[in-house]
């Protein structure tokens, strides 16, 4: 009897330690279309396909199971298809509401595939990560490098506005200087004007009396 206990139980364990094992709860029963619409809730279910194959079995009779394969799922449900639906009632307990547990070597195949793609998206997060690192630090870069052309542009700028307002002040100056000149030439040119009309000499030294009316009246000397 012990042989025969372990011989049922074994198998059972031997699932229970692999990833294709998991749970559900039968939320309709349908026996004109052997189907059977199961509740899952676990995060790997999403690697449940259609035409996956399945085993399931109650905790009441772990060695007697029932085979079947999906035939439709959602986000929450499953839709079995039991190809022998009354050789299934016979050796386990369907009914509404029931606790299950299952089994798909699918499952664990379709896992194993997702964690090979894991592995290689982890390697590809990996060396984008590193080129986003790398563009961040080329950004970064860039800003500096603005900043230091902007800071390097504006000592220049502070420099030129140095230069011309001291090339302003210098024709400013200038400017001034040649005011002095022109204005002390004018005031030289004036004094000149006055002494040239001080020692003016005349052609003629006699002045014509405007009221004479012949010009027999007066004699040139």
């Amino acid at each position: 009897m012990k042989q025969v206990l372990l011989l049922i139980f074994i198998p059972f364990l031997a699932y229970a330690n692999g990833d294709g094992v998991f749970s559900a709860r039968i939320s309709k029963v349908s026996k004109e279309a052997s189907l059977l619409r199961i509740k899952v809730d676990f995060n790997n279910a999403k690697y449940l396909n259609k035409k996956d194959k399945v085993e399931f079995w109650t905790s009441v009779n772990p060695g007697r199971r029932c085979k079947g394969y999906i035939v439709g799922r959602s986000t929450e449900y499953l839709l079995i298809k039991i190809p022998d639906f009354r050789l299934c009632q016979m050796l386990t307990f369907i009914d509404h509401g029931a606790h299950i547990f299952l089994f798909s070597q699918d499952l664990i195949n379709n896992i194993k595939m997702g964690k090979e793609v894991v592995s290689i998206l982890n390697k590809k997060r990996i060396a984008i990560k590193g080129q986003l690192e790398t563009l961040r630090k080329k950004l970064e870069s860039h800003l500096d490098k603005v900043d230091s052309v902007n800071d390097r542009y504006e000592v220049l700028r502070t420099k030129l506005i140095q230069e011309w307002k001291k090339e302003l002040d210098f024709i400013e100056e200038d400017r001034l200087i040649a005011l002095r000149n022109y204005k002390g030439t004018q005031i030289r040119l004036d004094e000149v004007d006055q002494k040239l009309e001080r020692y003016r000499i005349e052609d003629e030294n006699l002045i014509e009396d405007k009221w004479a009316l012949d010009s027999k009246r007066y004699i040139k000397k």
